[in-house]
């Protein structure tokens, strides 16, 4: 089975709208075994509508699944356009107005024309009632592909996907058994781990494929695999994995869904050892990572954001000689900022984070994304340099998911 997605929606083209439906959209078709292949962004213009519905149906595709466009204003064209499509005429549908006049009379809210219109549909439409929101979603068929179209408001179209279409589309057509499974790693870019394991990725069959998904500071390595039988292709998985876990152990921090701040947390936990910071990159980053995860405040003790010299001077006992002689961005300053965190706030734990985010402030002898950090750790004080590359934003998330395991190594070698 293959897809394309339709967003429909001037803000979209010009910025105004993040597209989250269509990423959204994609991950949970993959899930069910169907395949994007594509992803179109388009006006609310009849031609743009019809030229790429069009497309659709000469490029034989089994679904298009298309969002936005059906509110009651006169801006939004969707529906007329797809009943023209159709060549079919709008009518009112009472499944529809009886849900229109439900929503509005929770809120106690007078149902006006332009909502009541909401109820028209294209006469030979399948419907699904949008528990919601006013619009339904809407299913017409041309040829061999079938059209599903729904209102573009995120909770609207999640719930009709979730709770009305997939089920139908699971129930009446016949989709493939799909297993995938995620190698969580830090510390390795893609290109290393793509030499390390190019052997096994060579080998692999049509019906499996492998990706790699890097982002600042780490790479989720995915393996998908489609065929009639879930539990064969799952053994076929869990195999291929069995020989590259070996190869990339220093660098597995988990699986799937796994999240470091909360396997830093529980392992915190499971120790009964709390944690403080000193941040000068981050600037608060660390500590609120940890604080994201529910139960922190069992082991977060608290932190102190340096961001001048003076704080970490005055509130750390930082030397301003060493802070003149070294600079900020040094092991002596972490050091010290570890070590007067660590005494502010008598915790098990401490972190210290001092560098160059940039664009500004690099030299020669200290570059943009330098970073030093300092972990108080049963009563010894580690430190260790790291040069994480260009981009403000990207620096500081690197230096967090480089901490974090970093303490998660510590932490599960202790136990």
């Amino acid at each position: 089975m293959k897809a394309a997605i339709v967003s429909i929606g001037d803000e979209l083209l010009i910025g105004q709208t993040v597209n989250t439906n269509a990423s959204w959209m994609g991950k949970k078709l993959t899930d069910y075994g169907i395949k994007v292949e594509r992803v179109f962004t388009i006006p609310d213009m009849e031609n743009a509508i019809v030229d790429t519905f069009n497309f659709c149906v000469d490029s034989k595709f089994d679904f298009v699944f298309i969002t936005g466009g059906l509110g009651p204003t006169k801006d939004d064209i969707t529906k007329k356009v797809f009943a023209n499509f159709f060549n079919s005429e709008l009518i009112y549908n009472n499944e529809v107005l009886q849900n229109v006049q439900r929503i509005f009379k929770a809120y106690n809210r007078e149902v006006k024309s332009v909502n009541v219109d909401q109820a028209l549909v294209p006469k030979e439409a399948k419907v699904f009632i949008n528990q919601k929101g006013t619009a339904p979603a809407m299913w017409m068929q041309k040829n061999n592909t079938v059209f599903i179209s729904m209102p573009g408001v995120p909770k609207e179209m999640e719930y009709l996907m979730e709770c009305e279409v997939l089920p139908y589309i699971q129930n009446n057509y016949q989709l493939p058994s799909i297993y995938r499974k995620t190698l969580l790693t830090q510390g390795i870019g893609e290109s290393f781990i793509a030499e390390i394991i190019e052997h096994i990725e060579d080998a692999l069959p049509p019906h499996i494929k492998l990706a790699y998904l890097p982002s600042a500071g780490m790479v989720k390595l995915r393996i998908s695999a489609f065929g009639k039988d879930i539990f064969e292709i799952k053994n076929e998985v869990d195999e291929l994995f069995n020989q590259i876990t070996p190869l990339l152990k220093d660098y597995i921090y988990g699986w799937d869904e796994d999240v470091l701040e909360e396997i830093v947390v529980n392992l915190l936990k499971d120790n009964g050892l709390s944690i403080a910071f000193a941040e000068s990159l981050t600037s608060g980053y660390l500590a609120k990572s940890i604080a994201t995860i529910p139960g922190a405040s069992t082991v977060l003790k608290g932190g102190v954001v340096a961001y001048q010299n003076t704080i970490k001077v005055d509130v750390l006992g930082v030397s301003k000689k060493n802070i003149d002689e070294h600079t900020a961005v040094s092991e002596q300053v972490v050091r010290e900022m570890v070590f007067g965190v660590q005494k502010i706030m008598q915790s098990d734990i401490a972190v210290a984070t001092s560098g160059i985010a940039g664009p500004d402030g690099g030299t020669n002898e200290i570059p943009v994304g330098t970073v030093w950090v300092a972990i108080y750790f049963k009563g010894e004080i580690l430190t260790q340099k790291f040069n994480l590359g260009e981009g403000r934003e990207a620096i500081v998330l690197r230096t967090l998911r480089t901490v974090l395991n970093w303490l998660r190594k510590l932490l599960e070698k202790s136990n």
